[in-house]
């Protein structure tokens, strides 16, 4: 923002803020390239947090099968070890609901929040100074 200032004051020789089509095409790459810069990086983990999920759930996913099976066993000779692998099940059940929350961004919302803040401040105060000088000027 002071940038257009200073430019204004050495063209113009006022101290007043001016839409220049530098500025503007500087505010639309900004736009464009911070939310980039910002979530490219994290891009790299979010693949590493789903892909170690996906194979965690693909683990208990085989138990299950692997237990689910042996209960079939089990009915067909006695049922003896029948409570035992019933709850087996459930454990399996309760571990594979709580590994699918598991969150697969390496972020939460406060630090969105910050992002969010951290972005849309340097587009706004331009035109909140603009904003301001009108309702000030004579």
């Amino acid at each position: 923002m002071v940038t257009p200032v200073t430019r204004n004051y050495v063209a113009v020789g006022t101290l007043q803020f001016r839409w220049t089509p530098e500025l503007l095409t500087g505010l639309v790459f900004y736009a464009i390239a911070a939310p980039i810069v910002f979530f490219a990086p994290l891009s790299v983990a979010h693949h590493a947090m789903r892909r170690a999920k996906h194979q965690l759930l693909l683990v208990i996913a085989r138990r299950f099968d692997a237990e689910y099976g042996d209960i079939h066993t089990v009915l067909n000779d006695n049922l003896k070890g029948l409570e035992h692998r019933s709850k087996v099940l459930s454990e399996l059940q309760n571990l594979h609901q709580t590994t699918s929350a598991f969150p697969v961004w390496p972020f939460n919302v406060e630090n969105v929040t910050r992002f969010g803040t951290v972005y849309v401040l340097p587009l706004v105060v331009p035109v909140l100074v603009e904003l301001f000088s009108l309702l000030l000027s004579p």
